[in-house]
């Protein structure tokens, strides 16, 4: 491009070339879009008009202004966070159902355990008559030992080794035991079936002319379980006893004028052996 001629006359002057008023064929300014680097072999590259100039190998990728950065890459696998309960409780948990398991255990061994000490309990009881008691001798007359088998007769069924003796000094006082063991260690109803048979028996069976009081409890001493007794007056006065433990019982008759409260345990004492 040239200037006009002036009205003088003269040479024209070139114009120096300001860019946006310059060659078309000049630099392309610098925010123009670059070629398409991908176009198919045989065809010419042209701008790429529309969106952003694309990605080339090894730039890092353009991020949209406002978004998240994409996180860097790393060749090795990032730990997450896991959710759950904290170590503490899963501690306190664990310790629960350990005391759980420990008393169940007990609750079962515990009885186990006791009931074979029972049983070698009974097992090693034995029932023993001396030959005197309460500083009586033992009686060995026919018709009172005649007596004595058929009061043995009646002795509940399933009881093992029934026994008895007679003590008698001919005049004052006279005890009558009869015993037998049982078959199984007896338990808390086995003693209450036993006592209530007692009780009952009391009243069906009470001698002509002898009348019973109400039964009573009496100390049983150190072989422990229970002694239930009635006094008789009337024609016979003394007392009637039935002792027993879980492993046998011991009928104790006394007749005498006055008869002694502590007389059933000392005679237990002196007729059972425990271990």
């Amino acid at each position: 491009m040239t200037e006009q001629t002036p009205a003088e006359g003269g040479a024209p002057r070139p114009v120096p070339d300001l860019g946006f008023f310059g060659n078309p064929t000049s630099q392309a300014p610098s925010h123009a879009a670059p070629p398409n680097q991908f176009a198919p072999p045989g065809q010419r590259a042209v701008p790429n008009q529309f969106g952003p100039p694309p990605i080339q190998f090894g730039t890092a990728p353009v991020t949209p202004f406002g978004a998240e950065p994409p996180a860097a890459y790393s060749p090795y696998p990032v730990a997450q966070k896991r959710g759950g309960m904290p170590g503490w409780a899963i501690a306190l948990i664990a310790l629960g159902v350990g005391f759980i398991i420990v008393a169940v255990l007990a609750a079962v061994a515990i009885p186990v355990f006791l009931d074979q000490r029972e049983r070698e309990r009974v097992a090693s009881t034995t029932i023993t008559f001396p030959e005197a008691v309460e500083g009586l001798p033992r009686s060995t007359d026919a018709e009172a030992q005649e007596r004595l088998q058929s009061l043995l007769a009646g002795m509940p069924s399933g009881m093992r080794d029934p026994q008895g003796a007679i003590y008698t000094d001919g005049s004052a006082q006279t005890i009558v035991l009869m015993s037998a063991r049982f078959p199984r260690p007896a338990g808390p109803a086995d003693m209450r079936d036993l006592m209530a048979g007692f009780d009952d028996g009391l009243v069906s069976n009470a001698p002509p002319g002898v009348t019973m009081s109400e039964p009573f409890e009496r100390e049983p001493g150190r072989l422990g379980g229970r002694i239930r007794c009635a006094t008789m007056s009337g024609a016979a006065t003394g007392q009637i006893c039935m002792a027993a433990d879980s492993a046998s019982m011991l009928s104790i008759t006394e007749l005498s004028s006055a008869s002694d409260p502590d007389l059933p345990r000392r005679v237990r004492e002196a007729v059972v052996q425990q271990p």
